[in-house]
């Protein structure tokens, strides 16, 4: 009886511990199954060198089936590979492609993925724009250099769809190394552009112009078109924007151009940046232009609203403009400053007088005496406003005749 007892007991421990096992095992079942694609790794290149734990895909094209899915391009795309000159087996090749291509991967079960995308070169530059729902990104790359985006991506009926495309003319490809999808719960920010202007702010007279350097760049690699243009502009005043519309970064120039007739006051326009994204995101910032008719406005016109702060700020803009001016003319003709001109000694330094050795050593009486009255400044004197004389002049005679004429000529 006791054995009996015993038996059922272990019996019932037994099936309990079964039936434990098999939801245990059903449990971790279910946890792989819903986990199988959670992280989802591509290798794009010549199926030379499969990077650990990742999708060969090799150019294929849709469909070609591999864990559970089925992946490929839906254009045809070149195979690029530079071997063992790359010792990262996920770098070393890539698919890359002169016109656009799509890459397609069905049968994720998760609702939301980030997507890294890598791209990248050994030997060539690389400019790859990646589409998806409507939102650009851009990937430039050196030589021998791999960059990378991560974008949120949400798979409809299990299915994930991007698009490869090249940027400009002077790069001859894009490419992608390597993608890996992990799932998750929180989407990425969208990619977006920022504008700066420098300087914000002019002042110019009325039928003058002003230049306002723009500039937009994106920290998070936004590759659609960037458009310009200009709100809030009066009719006397004309706007120019060079180039009207780029992809980030980029800088432009936007000139105002204003005309006699431009009323002398304060303008306040709005520089707008439009992306082609699907969102249409917008930034936009104020600058301004005061506009004056004339200094001789500026004081005595009362209908003239310019605060006196920035009448000062002129005034001392345009005494500044001179002394530049001056002293520009100054250093191109090699003359030092007047102020600093105190003798002779200070223009003859200045290059203004050349520098003069000494006199030589007289000779003679008469060349003692010539020696003096030069020291005295007679002789400059007399040389400045004595006529020159003429060739058929007779040679004087006599001591006191060639001595005068010696003093009015000292040639002789």
């Amino acid at each position: 009886m006791i054995s009996s007892f015993f038996t059922k007991i272990i019996k019932s421990e037994l099936r309990a511990a079964i039936a434990l096992s098999i939801v245990l095992i059903a449990l971790v079942g279910w946890s792989l199954a819903d986990n199988s694609d959670a992280t989802v790794k591509f290798d794009f290149g010549d199926n030379g060198g499969k990077a650990a734990g990742y999708i060969s895909v090799g150019g294929s094209m849709y469909p070609t089936a591999d864990l559970g899915l089925e992946h490929g391009w839906l254009d045809p795309v070149i195979i690029k590979s530079h071997g063992n000159a790359v010792a990262d087996l996920r770098l070393r090749d890539a698919n890359v492609g002169i016109d656009p291509a799509k890459f397609k991967v069905s049968g994720l079960t998760h609702t939301l993925y980030n997507a890294e995308i890598i791209s990248g070169d050994f030997v060539d530059n690389m400019a790859t724009k990646v589409s998806y729902a409507g939102q650009n990104y851009l990937i430039r790359s050196n030589p021998g250099e791999w960059n990378h985006v991560i974008l949120s991506v949400t798979p409809v009926d299990g299915v994930v769809e991007i698009d490869f495309s090249r940027i400009g003319t002077a790069e001859n490809l894009w490419a992608v190394n390597a993608i890996v999808l992990t799932a998750t719960d929180t989407a990425l920010s969208k990619p977006v552009f920022d504008m700066v202007i420098q300087p914000t702010a002019h002042v110019v007279y009325a039928s003058g112009q002003a230049v306002y350097r723009i500039g937009i760049s994106s920290p998070n690699s936004y590759a659609s078109q960037v458009n310009l243009s200009i709100a809030d502009l009066t009719p006397s005043i004309t706007a120019q924007i060079t180039p009207a519309q780029g992809l980030a970064p980029f800088t432009a120039d936007l000139r105002l151009t204003t005309t006699p007739a431009t009323p002398a006051t304060i303008y306040n326009f709005t520089i707008l940046a439009q992306g082609e994204d699907i969102d249409k995101s917008t930034v936009s910032k104020k600058i301004t232009l005061t506009v004056t008719s004339s200094e001789r406005d500026t004081t005595q016109n009362p209908n003239i609203d310019i605060p006196q702060s920035l009448e000062s700020t002129m005034k001392e803009m345009r005494a500044s403009q001179l002394r530049i001016e001056l002293l520009k003319e100054l250093q191109e003709m090699r003359l030092a400053d007047a102020s600093q001109l105190k003798d002779l000694d200070d223009l003859v330094f200045s290059g203004v007088i050349p520098m003069l050795g000494e006199l030589p050593a007289p000779e003679g009486g008469v060349g003692s005496a010539l020696l003096y009255m030069t020291r005295a400044g007679i002789i400059n004197s007399v040389v400045d406003y004595a006529p020159p004389a003429g060739d058929d002049q007779t040679p004087p005679t006599g001591f006191w005749s060639k001595f005068f004429g010696s003093v009015s000529n000292p040639v002789r």
